[in-house]
């Protein structure tokens, strides 16, 4: 079983690291990730040994002209590797992996199966009105055509319902596990 993972790019955090234990832990498993916004701090070293694709138009800025360019470049990926499982991370590698996965699908007759992670979201506060409605109305089409949406907590599990984004079937829970002892400060109470 082949697996591709798309996330927008590899800058300090959470996400990163947890695409990072996936693909090494996971046989067969490809990733996908693009540019680091100005001032992030890079954790790309993270997935230096694996099977990677960088492409420098997938950013977390909306730009339609190098939206368009990563989406055509993921296309391509996907149509190489092939995959039986397409898993996104983050907001924008979310729409144009599976957006991708679905043109993907429909054109090879194939059930390439689509997943992908919240990490936190982009649903309210983030945008004005208009455009958090617009999102809104994205991640609930996506979410009709993914196979499963991963929420990395029950209480974010219960917003994306309230937003009727995905289903309580569809929506699993399913929590990062990475090792946080070693930050853990024993003398702080």
């Amino acid at each position: 079983m082949k697996i591709i993972r798309i996330i927008t790019r590899m800058n300090v955090g959470g996400p990163s690291q947890n695409v990072s234990i996936l693909n090494h832990y996971i046989p067969n498993s490809v990733l996908i990730y693009g540019s680091l916004s100005e001032g992030e701090g890079d954790m790309s070293y993270l997935v230096q040994d694996l099977k990677t694709y960088y492409i420098s138009e997938l950013q977390r800025e909306i730009n339609l002209i190098k939206d368009f360019k990563a989406f055509l470049k993921i296309y391509d990926i996907i149509k190489f590797e092939r995959p039986d499982i397409i898993h996104t991370h983050l907001s924008k590698s979310g729409m144009l992996g599976r957006i991708t996965g679905m043109l993907f699908r429909r054109s090879n007759s194939n059930d390439t199966r689509l997943y992908h992670t919240f990490h936190g979201n982009i649903l309210t506060g983030y945008f004005g009105g208009l455009k958090s409605f617009i999102f809104i109305l994205i991640e609930r089409f996506l979410a009709r055509h993914t196979t499963n949406i991963i929420a990395i907590s029950e209480s974010q599990k219960q917003e994306l319902l309230k937003y009727k984004i995905g289903d309580d079937e569809k929506i699993k829970v399913i929590e990062l596990g990475l090792d946080l002892e070693k930050f853990y400060d024993r003398n702080m109470q």
